[in-house]
């Protein structure tokens, strides 16, 4: 008998299972493990798949996922009234609030305040 198309998009949607994954490189190197995002200067697709890429990549190594600070993004200057941003993070695009169920994702400031020794 053929499988109904429901029950095999069913079996290909791992991500609504409920299932969590550790890495397991967690464990190595110094407790708490770094990457950062910088977008480039390409338009908005690029900048999304790279971001993809490295919260993958952060999430499989169990690294902190490092966000850069709001910035001008090639071709997404938005200039209607209730505008009170000058320049947007990749934050405002994206659910930062359901990445970070699965992925601690912190500012470049926190980051800095985390890993930068005061000498004073």
């Amino acid at each position: 008998p053929r499988e109904s198309c429901s029950s095999i998009i069913e079996r290909m949607r791992y991500w609504s299972r409920g299932e969590t994954h550790a890495s397991p490189y967690a464990g190595y190197g110094p407790k708490r493990k770094y990457l950062t995002f910088e977008p480039d200067a390409g338009g908005w697709n690029n900048i999304r798949m790279a971001f993809e890429t490295l919260a993958v990549l952060a999430h499989a190594t169990g690294r902190v996922l490092v966000m850069p600070p709001p910035q001008r993004l090639y071709l997404l200057k938005v200039t209607h009234a209730g505008n009170t941003r000058a320049h947007h993070g990749v934050d405002a695009f994206l659910d930062f609030d359901a990445l970070r169920g699965a992925l601690e994702v912190i500012s470049i400031s926190q980051f800095l305040n985390e890993t930068i020794k005061n000498d004073n």
